[in-house]
């Protein structure tokens, strides 16, 4: 643990007595080393709320829009933040009745000259002579003082209500406290938006009413109830980020691309209508996970034949890639790599894309000077969605990176806490809700447990609520050390058994509670290398030969290679050059034949075809290998990578000596 100041942690007991021991030390990692903001930081109670003044006066405009008779019109993209927002405003001013609709954009869909995302449109009576009233909730203004969209509709209820309070009109009130847990799940729903400050307020404000939906007695919206018995069935938290509701919402909204299916779920009383469509946002999740596995597996491809010391950003295209999954990706090779991430799909004469730097990178600042050059770029600034003419991709992708080059490097910390397994308990996890809620500018805090060991290693595929399987794979695995023998479960999200180290290493992980199971357990985030790596350096001072960074883990080579050997047959191009022992090459052609792969010309550069990958066949029509095919067929490859990585590991031994 980092060594925190007496007077910082009397101060820390004295504001929030009930924190455990684990409490201080997790602030002050988290650089919150500021005393006076800790009260209504904790408690929303003792938060200080100011209004902005552009707030006050959209609220004027549409107070008087309301009470002129004026018809409503909302409009939001199919971002979370828009489909969201939409939903807040159409229950909010409900109330008009048939004077207000809504109408769901498609957030890469029509290209607008427009970087605002939200607006509310009021008509006049006659619609089709009427000269419409425009209200842009731009969410990243300053005059909005870097509000989300669904804050912003928040506040803009709340001021109408004061509105509606002082004067006489023919404007109605809202229930405000009825709109809490939409609000808080439209926070959640974008790991980009700062949970700080209004919003940390808001979601803190509404998370009890998000949690009074998961009991049918207290329930009042279906739609939300059945996606919360998902989130238990799955073991997921509602108010996590990456698994929760927000994750199924963003799922339904950008790979079903049906935004006003969002909003119906959300809001319909139909208890069978909204249990169907929660059904389908589930559905939606789990394939998003196995859509998201197919792309990042090409896009690794790609990546490995960059020499990443030389670009200070990953910018790539594709036609193929699946746009809506393209933000998920991104986040995935940001964690990665360390580095901005620019990932484009190619259709129709336009690239669509996005944006991503772990919400380290304003990119709508940064972008300022390339308005001419992208069509469109919406979203929230440290996680944007772009369009951009074809004729324009190139210059947009030098200019971009040319700029990219004068940012200074962006720090990455490994982790926050150093503990043992047995630390890993319900002391640490009750000191880590009163942290809650999690997001950017407060990231869910990691920690490093070193010399441990893994046991009960499996691995298997996700199926979705069809049972039908996902080409997603999760390892589940326990965690010991020598303060816990028996260990704590946990989960390996997209990796195979053989990406375990063998012996004792040192892990970084979260601690999370299972709802499922009714257990604590970790999600292991990676393995700690920066010892090791400088210890490999220093030996390398006498052996420049010897390679300085860790070897590849022999089931990633083989994904790797099944990858590119798919990219390739589809695509018809030479596979890239194969990025494995020159003693493994013959063996591999072997493995890509036995999973029906026809070898066309095996000297480099090779070329090959496949009736399942090919572009004219669907794939629908061919049945594909069964798990213990594939299985036979990479199994000679797998045992000469372990082989040759054993071979190179005890040469590496013997020359360090």
């Amino acid at each position: 643990m980092p060594i925190v100041p007496d007077d910082f942690e009397a101060g820390v007991r004295i504001i929030v007595p009930h924190a455990g021991s684990y409490f201080a030390s997790l602030l002050y990692a988290g650089g919150r080393c500021d005393l006076s903001f800790l009260a209504g930081w904790m408690d929303p109670e003792h938060y200080g709320r100011e209004v902005p003044e552009g707030l006050r006066e959209m609220a004027d405009r549409l107070y008087v829009a309301i009470d002129q008779g004026d018809r409503i019109m909302v409009w939001g993209d199919g971002s979370a933040d828009g489909v969201m927002t939409t939903a807040v405003l159409m229950e909010g001013l409900g109330w008009l009745g048939d004077r207000i609709d809504d109408v769901m954009g498609d957030v890469m869909g029509d290209v607008l000259n427009a970087e605002d995302d939200l607006f509310v449109i009021a008509y006049g009576n006659n619609v089709e002579n009427a000269s419409p009233k425009v209200l842009q909730l731009n969410p990243y203004g300053a005059a909005m003082d870097g509000r989300a969209g669904v804050a912003i509709a928040f506040g803009l209820l709340e001021q109408l209500n004061i509105k509606a309070s002082l004067a006489k009109g023919n404007v109605g009130k809202t229930n405000l406290s009825g709109l809490l847990d939409l609000v808080a799940i439209g926070l959640l729903a974008d790991p980009a938006i700062a949970m700080t400050g209004e919003h940390r307020y808001l979601v803190q404000k509404g998370i009890p009413f998000l949690q009074r939906q998961q009991d049918p007695k207290t329930s009042t919206r279906p739609g939300i109830q059945r996606m919360l018995e998902h989130c238990k069935e799955q073991g997921d938290r509602a108010t996590d980020i990456d698994r929760g509701i927000g994750s199924r919402i963003a799922a339904m909204s950008r790979i079903q691309g049906d935004g006003r299916s969002v909003v119906e779920l959300l809001l319909s009383q139909n208890s069978d209508r909204a249990r169907e469509l929660a059904d389908l946002a589930e559905l939606a999740h789990v394939r998003r996970r196995g859509l998201q596995r197919e792309v990042m597996d090409e896009v690794v491809i790609q990546v490995r034949q960059l020499d990443l010391s030389m670009v200070p950003a990953i910018v790539l295209a594709n036609a193929q890639w699946e746009v809506g999954v393209l933000g998920y990706v991104a986040e995935e090779l940001v964690e990665r790599y360390d580095r901005p991430v620019l990932l484009f799909n190619i259709t129709q004469g336009l690239a669509r894309g996005v944006a991503r730097a772990g919400g380290r990178i304003d990119f709508r600042s940064l972008l300022q000077s390339h308005r001419g050059l992208a069509c469109r770029i919406i979203g929230n600034p440290y996680a944007i969605d772009l369009v951009i003419r074809l004729e324009n991709l190139a210059l947009f992708t030098d200019s971009i990176i040319h700029q990219f080059n004068r940012l200074p490097t962006m720090e990455k910390q490994d982790w926050d806490l150093r503990v043992t397994v047995s630390e890993l308990n319900q002391a640490l996890s009750n000191d880590l809700k009163l942290l809650e809620p999690f997001g950017r500018c407060n990231p869910t805090p990691k920690f490093l447990v070193k010399n441990v060991w893994f046991e009960e290693v499996r691995n298997q595929k996700l199926r979705d609520r069809k049972n039908q399987v996902v080409n997603y794979i999760r390892s589940t695995f326990k965690l010991c050390d020598d303060t816990d023998q028996v260990g704590i479960c946990g989960v390996w999200w997209g990796h195979y058994a053989e990406d375990f180290p063998s012996g004792r290493t040192d892990a970084i992980v979260h601690l999370v509670n299972n709802r499922r199971m009714k257990r604590y357990e970790v999600q292991l985030v990676g393995f700690w290398q920066k010892e090791k790596e400088d210890e490999l350096h220093l030996i390398n001072i006498s052996h420049p030969s010897i390679p300085a960074t860790p070897p590849i883990a022999p089931m990633d080579l083989i994904t790797t290679l099944i990858g590119m050997a798919k990219y390739a047959a589809r695509t018809g191009r030479p596979m890239p050059a194969l990025n494995i022992p020159k003693s493994c090459e013959a063996i591999a052609l072997i493995a890509l034949e036995n999973l029906g792969f026809q070898i066309l010309q095996a000297h480099p550069p090779i070329l090959l075809s496949h009736p399942l990958y090919g572009r004219r066949i669907p794939r629908s029509s061919l049945d594909r290998p069964s798990k213990s095919a594939l299985s036979n067929a990479i199994r000679p490859l797998l045992l000469a990578l372990q082989e040759a990585q054993f071979q190179e590991q005890f040469l590496f031994q013997n020359q360090s000596r």
